[in-house]
């Protein structure tokens, strides 16, 4: 394990580290221990030679203790808990880190969610109720615990008491972005997985974002896109997934606001179009049971005919006020009345949306 944790502290590009494990035949040992090979290898770049060197040498013993006070896993490629989709995926991580004791060889499918850190409400409230629904029914749910429409994938999994999994492009030691340190702590507690192919105090870099995405491809058995510009993470990650023989799927969205642009290209290049939870399931070969989506029991008959006319697109009083027919008096009280029962969201502009409801 010491020398695992050595070569990770390496943190070398994942295609150089992969090539370099399979040319020792995966001997981590002969590898750390092989002083002249760097020398060779990296004879042209002195600062990661010097790198390499300093790590051959390394004390871990904190790594260790950290590792061990945390309840992380370290599973190296060699390893039977490693994911065996990912060892078919280009330049397969050599070890991950995994805090949760999901199996990451489970039989369940696997569904990626991806899509915008700037998403609106109306791909929030998509990527939330889609995946609580399927998780409702034994899916996976597996993204990159990004803000936004990441954020809103691992919630409605955990609203559907599912696993879900997150992979970071850090280290799972650090909590990014900060405001999701709870939600991390939810995951791994509820027997998801936090994933890293980085050591544990690895800092945030830009560079390894974009890195995580072959990890989140590679770990599913098809990926829903929602919300993704043409020019995106999220549409890179969908490329890999097709490369890696993954089913795609895309939420469609306005076409005049850009956040859309990429969902919607890819459908017109022939990608499945989903609206809900049974669309995705039936595309990967399964069906779900899901409840109708209705008012809740609990509401006035005045609340039930003002929660049938809000959805996922905001809309205002004046207009709820037409079209119930309610004075606009009368309809503030109701309005506060569904707020407070938590089935209905104010967002800015004093408008009104549908709350995921549990």
């Amino acid at each position: 394990l010491s020398a695992w944790l050595r070569f990770c502290h390496c943190e070398l590009a994942p295609d150089i580290a992969f090539e370099i494990l399979c040319r020792f035949e995966c001997d981590i040992e002969a590898l750390m221990g092989d002083r002249a090979f760097f020398a060779d290898r990296f004879a042209n770049s002195p600062k990661l030679l010097d790198r390499c060197l300093a790590m051959a040498d390394r004390d871990v013993t904190g790594d260790l203790k950290y590792i061990e006070e945390h309840q992380i896993r370290v599973i190296p490629f060699t390893s039977p808990g490693y994911p065996q989709k990912l060892k078919y995926i280009s330049d397969p991580p050599c070890v991950l880190f995994v805090k949760g004791g999901a199996d990451l060889n489970t039989d369940a499918p696997v569904l990626a969610v991806v899509g915008s850190r700037h998403a609106d409400y109306y791909g929030l409230y998509m990527a939330e109720t889609i995946t609580r629904d399927l998780s409702k029914n034994g899916f996976v749910i597996v993204s990159g615990g990004a803000r936004g429409i990441d954020s809103a994938a691992h919630r409605g999994s955990l609203k559907g008491k599912g696993v879900t999994w997150s992979v970071f492009g850090c280290g799972i030691g650090v909590d990014y972005p900060p405001e999701n340190s709870l939600l991390f702590m939810d995951i791994a507690e509820a027997g998801g997985a936090l994933i890293s192919e980085y050591h544990p105090k690895s800092k945030i870099d830009k560079y390894k974002f974009p890195l995580r995405n072959r990890i989140i491809a590679g770990l599913c058995d098809a990926i829903l896109v929602i919300q993704a510009p043409v020019k995106s993470g999220s549409l890179i990650t969908a490329a890999l997934a097709r490369e890696y023989g993954k089913d795609v799927f895309a939420v469609p969205g306005n076409a005049d606001n850009d956040n859309n642009s990429g969902t919607n290209l890819l459908i017109k290049d022939g990608c499945p179009l989903v609206e809900n939870a049974d669309d995705v399931a039936f595309n990967m070969g399964y069906t779900v049971l899901l409840p109708p989506e209705s008012a809740p029991d609990s509401l006035s008959e005045a609340e039930k005919a003002v929660f049938d006319c809000i959805s996922t697109i905001p809309v205002g009083d004046y207009a709820l006020s037409e079209k119930t027919g309610l004075p606009t008096e009368e309809l503030s009280g109701v309005l506060t009345s569904l707020e407070v029962k938590g089935v209905v969201k104010r967002v800015p502009g004093n408008r009104f949306v549908r709350s995921v409801l549990s």
